[in-house]
């Protein structure tokens, strides 16, 4: 029997028992009221749209435990979840082992929502009575041997259908009215859209506020690492007050981490996006192949201390909303500073439709190298820009907020800022100081990424037989392309298209697994940005 399964078992008569009452954990003064849920056999899912419905004898507005007994389960739907107070939130855990979501062929994975001031947590704390002492993911330093040791994976197991479309399918997705949650010490990979998705579509009158998003290990998937906020036409609920940090986000079909609708008071810092937009040649969508997407919409956003490695149409796709109604005041500021970006198949960073006359845009001590043009492989004919900073004009509107570009490094023959000669100017409302070219640009050196010190990331795709023109994609030896979630490295003698790597084995050789240990070695000549618990991680300007 597997360790989940021995792990079900053995908690099976609590199960069946209905703990429906207040029941004690040792260690604490006051007894902890928990339940744990009800599941016959993990194979089947567990569906609950409306939690609170499904166990009306749960004191919801007390419970300080919520228990997913260790399992398999084909999928696992919590809906309606209380609405609970900051000082006495509702944690959700494991229990007995891991609980693994996914891979059992249903239509979706780990669809959460509603409620307020709850956790979803892998986390081992034997105190705090959550998680699994043989399932602590990262905790302690131990990324290398993270993958798969979560104490809650979802892992879909595939990311395309056998016809090479993608399976569409997300693996968590948090929506129904949710806000003020927390989700930490998760692993979510092999889903054929987004990991995690966090928003409820097509409702002006929502909100998701003050939501903690950090230590999490998402790889691996389809399209976007993390897809916050929806992009679709108005009416949607801005994104307030959101907390990202410390989070791994590795080899995506497209942009590694997007955030839409972003309402003030928003901050992402420290985390490694590494290798976006692998399915460069065929996304599902066009212009869905940047590394990071960003639309500002009211209040204030900082970005800051991340690495970014690896785009193809930019590093940043930044698209300014202005919708009639949002606060606007004086002081706004959305702040990009002390981030590392390289590895872009077309140019740097696109900024566009900044038009509410109220938020200053900040770009400071950014570093930026390794923009190499090759997009004419998928769009032949496309038109080099040569460009480290792109001023767009979105729908026709130009940008008309104020811009500073302040003390950036920029490594490349690219210009750096539009066809200007001189990147310190002031031009309209963009005022530029104290940037410069430089020529060489130290590169990160990660305690173990799988690949040797100074690896050419350009060599990295997602596999696929064709561009959306038709042209068929070619691979040279020595090349490397995922394919449902696995490495693989081409030992051809020579170029081939059309061999899908886990039925050609003498042209594709299967690769370990990568470690994506990605903090920063102690002899790293970058320092400063990345995981909080990298060597010299914490940069001088301190974080929240």
């Amino acid at each position: 029997m597997s360790t989940e399964g021995r792990g079900f078992a053995m908690h099976l008569p609590r199960i069946l028992m209905l703990l429906l009452l207040a029941c004690p954990v040792a260690g604490f003064a006051q007894a902890l009221q928990t339940f744990t849920l009800p599941v016959t056999n993990p194979a089947n899912g567990a569906y609950h749209p409306d939690i609170q419905a499904s166990f009306p004898s749960v004191q919801w507005a007390t419970l300080d435990r919520l228990y997913l007994p260790a399992g398999h389960y084909k999928f696992l739907r919590i809906g309606n979840l209380p609405v609970r107070s900051a000082s006495r939130p509702l944690v959700i855990t494991n229990l007995g082992g891991q609980v693994r979501i996914g891979g059992l062929g249903h239509y979706y994975v780990f669809p959460i929502g509603g409620g307020s001031n709850w956790r979803l947590t892998g986390h081992y704390d034997a105190a705090a009575a959550t998680g699994d002492a043989a399932y602590q993911g990262h905790a302690g330093g131990a990324y290398a041997t993270s993958r798969g040791r979560y104490g809650i994976l979802v892992d879909d197991g595939r990311i395309e259908n056998e016809d090479g479309t993608d399976t569409g399918y997300s693996g968590v997705s948090v929506g129904g009215g949710a806000t003020d949650f927390e989700i930490d010490f998760i692993e979510v990979t092999r889903v054929g859209f987004a990991g995690i998705v966090l928003k409820t579509d097509n409702n002006g009158d929502a909100h998701m506020r003050n939501v903690r998003i950090h230590d999490t290990y998402v790889h691996d998937t389809g399209s976007e690492g993390f897809y916050i906020g929806s992009t679709q036409a108005q009416p949607q609920h801005r994104i307030e007050g959101l907390k990202f940090y410390n989070n791994r986000v590795v080899r995506t079909g497209t942009e590694m981490f997007q955030l839409g609708q972003a309402g003030g008071g928003s901050d992402i810092h420290h985390n490694v996006f590494m290798l976006g937009a692998l399915d460069w040649k065929s996304p599902f969508q066009s212009y869905q192949d940047n590394a990071i997407q960003l639309s500002p919409r009211a209040g204030s956003l900082r970005f800051r201390n991340n690495i970014v490695i690896g785009g193809a149409g930019s590093l940043l796709n930044m698209l300014g909303a202005n919708i009639t109604g949002d606060p606007h005041a004086a002081g706004d500021l959305v702040e990009l500073s002390d981030n590392l970006w390289s590895h872009s198949r077309h140019f740097g960073l696109y900024v566009a439709r900044l038009t509410d006359g109220v938020t200053n845009y900040r770009f400071e001590r950014n570093r930026i190298s390794d923009i190499v043009f090759t997009y004419t492989e998928l769009t032949p004919g496309a038109t080099n820009y040569n460009q480290v900073f792109r001023m767009g004009s979105g729908t026709g509107v130009a940008n008309t907020n104020p811009i500073t570009l302040r003390e950036n490094r920029w490594q490349g023959p690219q210009v750096f800022v539009f066809n200007w000669t001189n990147p310190n100017q002031t031009v309209g409302n963009v005022t530029s100081t104290g940037n410069a070219n430089v020529a060489t640009m130290p590169s990160p050196r990660f305690v173990d990424s799988g690949f040797p010190d100074g690896f050419d990331w350009f060599r990295i795709e997602q596999w696929g037989r064709q561009t959306p023109s038709g042209t068929a994609i070619t691979y040279q030896p020595g090349d490397y392309a995922t394919y449902q979630g696995k490495l693989y490295r081409s030992i051809a003698t020579s170029a081939h298209s059309g061999q899908r790597p886990d039925q050609n084995p003498s042209t594709w050789q299967l690769q370990p697994d990568p470690a994506d240990d990605l903090r920063l070695a102690t002899d790293s000549p970058v320092q400063g940005v990345g995981l909080l618990d990298g060597v010299g991680a914490i940069f001088a300007h301190g974080f929240e």
